[in-house]
């Protein structure tokens, strides 16, 4: 069974029933997952992984914030900010267009990356180690329910 038969099921039931499905089987898997790779790899070894990951979105914490805290500080920085944001409104439209001419219809491969992306985005989050379980399965938890929200939007 394809992820386009999947997302035609859910398509066809009532939004509350695959609110219910979706939302709960992500974030029973984000619960699930965080204690059983704790017993089978142990905290010890999961910690190594912490500084890791630290690094990595510290990093990309710094990129987004200089992305967003950027301001003109000339003539020509402001030239070239509107030149980005009317490049960035034409592909807003033309993602507009295209969404209007899909007619809902989300190909096969898109939901299965869709999918595929938050599940092992998810599964991620399994190889932390927070020194509480609990925290780390909300944090988990928190992430799964942002994912399936999302997925939602597109059904």
């Amino acid at each position: 069974m394809g992820m386009g038969v999947v997302a035609d099921h859910l398509d066809e039931m009532p939004i509350w029933s695959a609110a219910c499905l979706l939302v709960g089987g992500l974030v029973a898997f984000a619960l699930i997952g965080p204690p059983l790779v704790r017993r089978l790899v142990g905290l010890d070894r999961l910690a190594v992984n912490n500084e890791v990951a630290g690094y990595k979105f510290a990093g990309l914490g710094a990129v987004y914030a200089a992305a967003i805290g950027w301001q003109p500080a000339n003539g020509r920085e402001e030239v070239i900010l509107g030149a980005i944001l009317g490049q960035l409104d034409a592909l807003t439209e033309a993602r507009r267009e295209r969404l209007g001419l899909a007619a809902g219809v989300v190909p096969e491969l898109v939901w299965s990356a869709l999918v595929i992306g938050a599940v092992l985005t998810i599964a991620f989050t399994f190889f932390f180690a927070a020194e509480s379980l609990a925290a780390q399965m909300l944090m988990s938890g928190m992430l799964a329910l942002t994912l399936a929200l999302s997925l939602l939007v597109v059904i």
